[in-house]
């Protein structure tokens, strides 16, 4: 009789593992071209990001010690046609308000012909006023060859003054109509006062 073993035939029943046969092509070395590149991590991205923006906002930022070069203005003050017609309508305009007033004539007829007289004498003085020079260069400023200091500019829409001391220490002003400074001299006029005028200090507040 033939004997049964159950180890063998458990044995004989389960198949064996295969094993990984070695492969027989050599591997090759990476190539420094063919690796991957490891990518840099978010954090590390944005760090870097931030840092190189810090460091083109400090170039950019840095103060420069040289001052900035002077503007230079050349302009030709000359008097106005319509000052002068301003100040005969005003003249008009009081003499008419003087005769339309309840008042007698021998009061009226007089401050009438007054302010006419005063109307045609200040429009023939600002008509015969000669024209001035003003020269604004490598800070500092002349009026008809005379040297000026302490420029304050004003403006007043379209009419500018210009307030000065002459040579004399006197406080001394000239105005601009739009008849006598166009809208390129003006941006000349501007940019010149305000690189030569003094800075201004901060007003001090009452407690």
């Amino acid at each position: 009789m033939l004997s049964f073993d159950p180890s063998s035939n458990s044995s004989a029943g389960c198949r064996p593992e295969r094993q990984p046969q070695a492969s027989s092509r050599p591997e090759r070395p990476p190539q420094p071209g063919n690796c991957p590149e490891r990518q840099p991590h978010a954090s590390n991205r944005f760090d870097r990001q931030r840092q190189a923006g810090a460091r083109f906002e400090h170039e950019t930022l840095r103060h420069d010690p040289t001052p900035p070069p002077a503007a230079d203005c050349r302009l030709q003050w000359r008097p106005s046609r319509l000052l002068s017609a301003a100040l005969i309508v005003l003249g008009l305009a009081a003499a008419f308000s003087a005769v339309a007033a309840e008042l007698p004539l021998p009061a009226s007829l007089p401050l009438a012909a007054l302010a006419l007289a005063w109307a045609g004498w200040s429009a023939r003085r600002e008509a015969r006023r000669p024209p001035q020079p003003l020269v604004i260069a490598g800070g500092r400023a002349t009026l008809a060859a005379a040297p000026i200091c302490d420029l304050r500019l004003h403006w007043r829409g379209w009419l500018a003054r210009l307030d000065f001391t002459g040579p004399d220490g006197r406080r001394r002003r000239l105005l601009w109509w739009p008849d006598t400074l166009d809208a390129a001299g003006r941006r000349e006029l501007r940019l010149a006062v305000a690189v030569t005028s003094p800075a201004r200090g901060p007003r001090s507040m009452a407690p």
